[in-house]
């Protein structure tokens, strides 16, 4: 029980913390796409399901004696 009566963080404790250099880039992509995928989801799952047609699996050989 001790472990969760930590104290609250205060409001402060954020405030100077930023992103910088490739990852506010990084972030802002990842937010566009999202963003994009919430609006035109079918889109993206048919490019997915595209890209799925070609993979084949490996090949195996049966050993038998």
């Amino acid at each position: 029980m001790a472990m969760y009566m930590k104290p609250a963080p205060s409001e402060e404790a954020h405030v100077s913390s930023q992103l910088v250099g490739a990852a506010r880039w990084v972030v802002g992509v990842a937010a566009v796409l999202l963003m994009l995928f919430g609006f035109w989801p079918n889109r993206v799952m048919d490019v997915a399901a595209d890209g799925a047609d070609g993979i084949r699996p490996a090949p195996t050989r049966v050993l038998t004696d």
